[in-house]
């Protein structure tokens, strides 16, 4: 599908984004990360029921899939965020896109053309020079979280390039059903790493 106002478009995700980061603060001020995702990806799943179905061929991707993006980048972001100011965050959530074109480039899956190095060297400067001008320099292990979250994500994207056959929301589906008792699993013992985080002076607004 041909976008006719891609400029619009990068302009409304990119809002879009920031609003998911912002309401990702709010939750983890009040509710551990671990429960958050639970009943985050339990409601996505629910929704998504009719689209279940995919090709069993495709299932081991999936699930890759699921873990890497449900777990890996959204647990981990939104265990990330509870460290950090949502300034932060967003500024990180940025680099997603250089890595992932990093990524592919290690991987020998595509090239780069200068235009895309310049720009993959300006998307990372845009990071570096607003941390550093914020004072958040510093690498945290709120940041460090974040950013790891960002290579999960980027890694997703790798992997969903060469998958096939499997519609959108269905993928969404299993993301949710993966991720959901995954992050459960974490609410049986006490998310030390959250408390910790929210009785230390290492909270930021």
């Amino acid at each position: 599908m041909q976008i006719k106002m891609p400029l619009l478009a990068a302009v409304c995700v990119t809002a879009i984004w920031g609003l998911n980061v912002v309401a990702l603060k709010i939750g983890v001020t009040e509710i551990p990360p671990s429960l958050l995702n639970t009943l985050r990806f339990a409601l996505l799943a629910t929704l998504l029921l009719p689209f279940a179905r995919i090709p069993w061929d495709k299932l081991p991707s999936v699930i890759l899939i699921g873990f890497l993006m449900g777990v890996g980048h959204f647990y981990l972001l939104t265990l990330g965020t509870s460290y950090v100011s949502s300034n932060t965050t967003v500024i990180i959530v940025i680099t997603g896109a250089p890595i992932s074109s990093l990524l592919a480039y290690l991987l020998k899956m595509e090239k780069l053309s200068r235009k895309q190095i310049t720009g993959i060297a300006i998307a990372f400067s845009g990071t570096a020079i607003p941390l550093m001008l914020s004072g958040s320099v510093d690498l945290t292990l709120g940041t460090l979280i974040i950013v790891a979250s960002m290579i999960c994500w980027a890694m997703t994207n790798i992997i969903i390039r060469r998958l096939e056959d499997v519609p959108l929301l269905s993928l969404q589906f299993w993301i949710g059903v993966i991720t959901a008792p995954a992050c459960f699993s974490a609410i049986t013992w006490p998310d030390t790493v959250w408390m910790w985080c929210h009785r230390s002076p290492c909270r930021s607004s």
